[in-house]
C-alpha cells in the first residue's frame, strides 16, 4: 500500500514489456535436493518462489538469469529457478541445462507483436559458467557467459623488478629472455608501457552476436542485457571493451 510503491508498479505495469534481471535462486528448501555451491557471487542469494509471484504481479515480463549469483545454489538451484519461471508463464533468458541452452532467447508474444531478450553476464564465478554437450558427454548447466581474456604488458624496469621478485614470491622465471613471467597469479609480458590488455574471448562473442542475429529475424523487438560488474561495482562508466562489445550487437 505504499504510494511510492504503486506509482512504481504503475511504470512497470504500464510498459508493453518490463525486463528484470532475476538475481539469485528461486526455491523453496523444503523441496530442494541440492547443496550450496563453493563459489558464490558474494553470498549464497536464495528466495521463495513467492517472490516469483510477487515480480509477475508487478508487471514483470522477461528475466534475465545470468549474473553472478546465477550458479550460488548449483546446478539444481538453477534447475529449480527456471522450472519456476517456466510454471508461472513467465520468459527468461540468460541460463539452462547447457550452453545451448543459456544462449538461445526467450520470446514474448503479445498482439503488438514479438519481444526477443538475450540474457548474459561478464561477471560470474568461474564454475558457473555453462558448456556445450560434446559428443557423449552432456553439456555443464550454467549461465551464458563473456568471457573477458585479460594480459598484462609491464614496461622494462617494471618488468625487471618483477623478474627479481618472483623468485621471493613463489613467482615462475622465464627460461628465455623477454618471455611472460608469472608473479601474483598473473602472467606479465614485457611492452612498450605497463597496461593491462582486456578483450572478449572471440567464441563467446560469435555465440552471442549469433544468437542476437536469429533473434532479430524471429522478434520485432531484440533486448541484450548484460550482467557486468566491471571495472568496478562504483563505476558508472563501463570499460572500453564492454561498449565495443554493445555496439556490435547493436
Amino acid at each position: 500500500r505504499d504510494p511510492a510503491v504503486q506509482r512504481m508498479v504503475e511504470v512497470i505495469r504500464g510498459a508493453d514489456a518490463a525486463f528484470i534481471n532475476l538475481e539469485g535462486a528461486v526455491l523453496r528448501f523444503s523441496d530442494f535436493t541440492g547443496w550450496p555451491a563453493a563459489e558464490h557471487g558474494g553470498y549464497w542469494q536464495v528466495s521463495p518462489p513467492e517472490v516469483a509471484e510477487d515480480l509477475k504481479a508487478i508487471g514483470f515480463d522477461l528475466f534475465n538469469t545470468a549474473n553472478n549469483h546465477t550458479a550460488d545454489w548449483g546446478a539444481d538451484g538453477l534447475r529449480m529457478t527456471n522450472e519456476t519461471l517456466d510454471r508461472l508463464g513467465l520468459v527468461h533468458a540468460g541460463s539452462g541445462m547447457n550452453l545451448g541452452e543459456a544462449s538461445r532467447p526467450g520470446y514474448l508474444d503479445r498482439f503488438e507483436g514479438r519481444g526477443a531478450l538475450i540474457g548474459l553476464a561478464t561477471t560470474f564465478s568461474p564454475s558457473s559458467r555453462a558448456g556445450a554437450a560434446r559428443g557423449e558427454v552432456m553439456g555443464r548447466p550454467g549461465l551464458n557467459a563473456l568471457r573477458v581474456v585479460r594480459t598484462t604488458e609491464a614496461d622494462s624496469a617494471t618488468y625487471g623488478m618483477l623478474l627479481a621478485l618472483a623468485p621471493r614470491v613463489q613467482g615462475q622465471v622465464p627460461t628465455a629472455s623477454g618471455a611472460p613471467l608469472r608473479i601474483f597469479g598473473v602472467s606479465v609480458s614485457l611492452g612498450q608501457e605497463t597496461r593491462l590488455i582486456e578483450r572478449v574471448n572471440t567464441d563467446d562473442e560469435e555465440r552471442i552476436l549469433r544468437e542476437i542475429r536469429n533473434a532479430s529475424e524471429m522478434a520485432n523487438q531484440v533486448i541484450g542485457t548484460s550482467h557486468s560488474h566491471e571495472p568496478g561495482n562504483q563505476f558508472e562508466t563501463p570499460p572500453p571493451w564492454l561498449r565495443e562489445f554493445m555496439k556490435k550487437c547493436i
